[in-house]
């Protein structure tokens, strides 16, 4: 985890100017994106909870058992959208949410 700490000296311009910089970025929150959807998903099966049927629902699954609070559910919900917009690699990705993310 001491990877996520260090990319807090990047400024907004190298972020910018450096496609190797921000392709880490990007990355970085995909694996840490998927590590937690992961993490959920095995709590869901191992506690036989409901399956879920997206990775947005995931969280709305464990909400729904007690696991997770219903008020994180809004900002988790983005998170898995985000995990499909980098997984895809969709060109729509601006890179000020990028850098504000990371």
């Amino acid at each position: 985890m001491a990877e996520p700490r260090k990319v807090r000296d990047i400024t907004w311009h190298a972020y910018r100017v450096d496609n190797r910089l921000r392709r880490f970025e990007e990355c970085t929150l995909h694996i840490l994106i998927e590590a937690s959807i992961d993490a959920a998903q095995h709590i869901i099966a191992d506690k036989g909870f409901r399956e879920s049927s997206s990775y947005r629902d995931t969280s709305v699954v464990l909400a729904e058992e007690g696991t997770l609070h219903p008020d994180d559910l809004p900002r988790l919900g983005q998170m898995a959208a985000f995990r499909t917009l980098l997984d895809h690699d969709y060109k729509g990705i601006e890179d000020d949410v990028v850098y504000m993310c990371s």
